[in-house]
């Protein structure tokens, strides 16, 4: 918004209607992002779903704490001590490295969207001193800061966050490459191909055992297409779209394309694994400074290898042994529950909401539906999730037994009515 707003600011209008048009916008923009705030409030709590990310079912405090706030700073609570009980809970994914103004140029990082990162900065440069689409370029180097800024500051994020920066960064230099064209200044161009080539040897120097041949094509091409600068503006003309894509982005796309063989439901990135994925099986190590999250190891069930696990011989013995049972089955986290929700279209309880955490349901609620019969197998997991809201979890381990017979499961619990 405010990147719009600033591009709005600088059109050739008068400057009433640019501020009457501005302040209608921002109005607009804000009632239509309150109103799902607005229609969740007026629904009574008995009747909808629990407001995942809060400790009071509020709306409000999911959008503007968990959502909002609660991406600055690490705040949380102990659900076993009433005393603690702050306004919302915070959400901090514990990937990325620490934050900073280095944070998208770490190892963690870099290899995501740090590419083209030089470029983009040299293409700004030239656009504001060449072009005269100041209101175009101001809206793209708007919108690539602020979220520059955003990904550095936040407490944590996850890698592929980072992908909303790619527009932006490819509108800049794609525009750089426009006005070079137009005015003749070729210069811009080969700044263009130069730095990024030499940068792309640069950063994959960090991942050398990585699709080491990616980045000396990539140089061969950039070297190519300088030699082509150098040509009859004929030659160049045709040659022009062949050398952006092949001397700027040819091992960033090499990354992406492999992304899709090495799949992962909590943290999918491009390139190699840097101890920041979970769901890769070379993890080691704490994240930043604090210990490793219990995600299940690989070959596990949990929210790791979500999406290439098989779950079919446990699942047909659920449904052959759930007897009148509401819920096929309880699972801790969403991640947990979600590869039999999708395979099943069942009914599967995810203890905690998504990431297990959520106070839902309540160890009174959970206990009124095992002696009702509605949860019959709960997939305790144990280590297999963040959790926090432990209650229903030291129940079940207490008062139900491990189901020994089921196909090759050894934390599916039983509990009986």
């Amino acid at each position: 918004v405010c990147s719009s707003d600033l591009g709005y600011a600088l059109t050739a209008q008068p400057a009433a209607k640019k501020f009457k048009d501005i302040l209608i916008a921002g109005f607009t923009s804000l009632a239509l992002s309150m109103t799902w705030i607005f229609l969740v409030t007026l629904v009574p709590k008995s009747h909808r779903p629990y407001i995942g990310g809060t400790y009071h079912n509020n709306p409000i405090e999911m959008v503007f704490g968990y959502n909002g706030l609660g991406r600055f700073k690490g705040i949380s609570k102990d659900l076993s001590n009433p005393n603690d009980n702050p306004i919302f809970r915070s959400f901090t994914p514990p990937f990325g490295g620490p934050a900073g103004l280095n944070r998208l140029f770490n190892d963690h990082v870099a290899g995501q969207i740090a590419w083209l990162i030089p470029a983009a900065l040299i293409a700004s440069l030239a656009l504001f001193i060449y072009s005269k689409k100041r209101a175009i370029i101001a809206f793209y180097f708007a919108w690539f800061i602020t979220f520059f800024i955003m990904f550095s500051v936040v407490a944590g994020i996850h890698q592929f966050y980072v992908s909303s920066l790619a527009f932006p960064i490819a509108a800049l230099i794609a525009a750089a490459f426009a006005v070079a064209r137009e005015r003749d200044e070729f210069s811009i161009a080969i700044a263009l191909l130069a730095v990024t080539a030499l940068w792309t040897l640069k950063l994959s120097d960090r991942y050398t055992a990585y699709f080491a041949w990616a980045p000396k094509i990539q140089i061969a091409l950039a070297a190519f297409a300088l030699i082509t600068f150098s040509a009859k503006k004929s030659r160049l003309t045709f040659l022009l779209p062949i050398s952006l894509i092949a001397g700027i982005a040819f091992t960033p796309t090499v990354w992406a394309l492999d992304l899709r063989n090495r799949p992962s439901a909590i943290n999918p990135i491009a390139g190699p694994d840097t101890g920041m994925n979970f769901g890769r099986p070379n993890f080691h190590g704490p994240i930043n400074g604090g210990p490793r999250p219990n995600f299940p190891p690989p070959g596990g069930r949990g929210p790791g290898d979500f999406g290439v696990q098989d779950n079919s011989e446990l699942i047909s013995y659920l449904t052959t042994h759930r007897g009148t049972a509401k819920f096929l089955l309880a699972a801790f986290g969403g991640l947990s529950a979600a590869p039999f929700i999708t395979a099943t279209g069942e009914s599967v309880l995810p203890i905690g909401g998504f990431d297990g955490q959520d106070p839902t349901p309540t160890l009174k609620q959970f206990k009124a539906w095992v002696r009702s019969g509605d949860i019959k197998y709960v997939l305790a997991a144990t280590g297999h999730g963040i959790r926090t809201n432990g209650a229903v979890e030291e129940w079940v381990l207490a008062n139900c037994e491990i189901d020994s017979s089921a196909p090759g499961a050894t934390d599916l619990y039983y509990c009986k009515p």
